[in-house]
């Protein structure tokens, strides 16, 4: 999700000339780089046992690269992290009290 984030700000530009078009470079490696990271992620979560929500808020970013792909120069991918980036976090909020391994959470309950 951090390189996604870093992408997208490298990226934005409300003008474009061609000097910020060479610099753009790198932001573009970063989104898909992002996005092929929350695939590997989606996967991930899906085989912890984690439900098919949580999974599809953790592959949310996926969503932004496809965008950068589909559009070369424009604030598609922008707007698409408006909605990606909030359900990757909301993925990982939900994610992290299952984090916990199985044996830790039968010692704590046999402490109460």
């Amino acid at each position: 999700m951090a390189l996604t984030l870093a992408g997208l700000a490298g990226t934005f530009t409300l003008l474009s000339y061609p000097e910020f078009e060479e610099r753009t470079g790198p932001g573009h490696g970063m989104i898909f780089a992002g996005a092929l990271l929350s695939a590997a992620a989606a996967v991930w979560t899906r085989r912890r046992g984690h439900g098919w929500p949580v999974v599809f808020c953790v592959a949310a970013p996926v969503l932004v690269g496809w965008a950068d792909f589909a559009v070369d120069r424009g604030l598609l991918p922008h707007l698409a992290g408006l909605f990606a980036v909030p359900a990757a976090v909301g993925g990982l909020l939900s994610g992290l009290p299952a984090a916990t391994p199985p044996a830790a959470q039968e010692g704590q309950r046999s402490r109460r």
